[in-house]
């Protein structure tokens, strides 16, 4: 049996949001600012050569609270898309260097792991309680789009 779909009109469709390209948009500036930054910093008063030393001092001055702020970042990092291959080469760097090759290792997979597995089970947890109703509406939208043109040109919708 073949169900036809209901016929719509293109005013049912609700008009696409510009507010995701300005965030994209918003998100690109500051990060191409952020880079900016990093360069003219590097030419300049090298603050963040002096802040990463300090941190390698902290982690050899204090090795059970630097690594629980390991933890931390990483997981922040995970919830927030932080690529972690580079983040997991810093970590395993700054604790080989604190602590020497086999512990430094030893406590980096132990604080990337915990990290992202408390940032795995933090990004579901916000995705099922924070965004569902968000990402529901945005998928519903989506389909009468996709039904809408459908509807129009059913041919488009053909693979040959």
């Amino acid at each position: 049996m073949h169900v036809a779909p209901m016929p719509t009109t293109s005013s049912s469709i609700p008009p696409s949001t510009t507010s995701s390209k300005r965030g994209k948009i918003l998100l690109a500036l500051s990060l191409t600012l952020l880079i900016i930054l990093t360069v003219i910093d590097a030419f300049t008063t090298k603050h963040i050569p002096s802040i990463i030393k300090s941190y390698l001092h902290f982690l050899q001055e204090s090795p059970s609270l630097g690594t629980l702020t390991i933890v931390f970042i990483y997981m922040i990092a995970t919830v927030l898309f932080v690529p972690g291959s580079v983040l997991t080469l810093g970590v395993s760097a700054a604790l080989g260097n604190a602590f020497g090759l086999f512990l430094g290792l030893l406590l980096s997979s132990l604080a990337v792991f915990v990290g992202a597995s408390i940032g795995s089970t933090l990004s579901f947890l916000i995705a099922r309680y924070l965004l569902f109703d968000k990402v529901s509406e945005a998928k519903r939208s989506e389909a009468k789009r996709s039904e809408a043109s459908f509807v129009e040109d059913p041919s488009a919708w053909s693979y040959g």
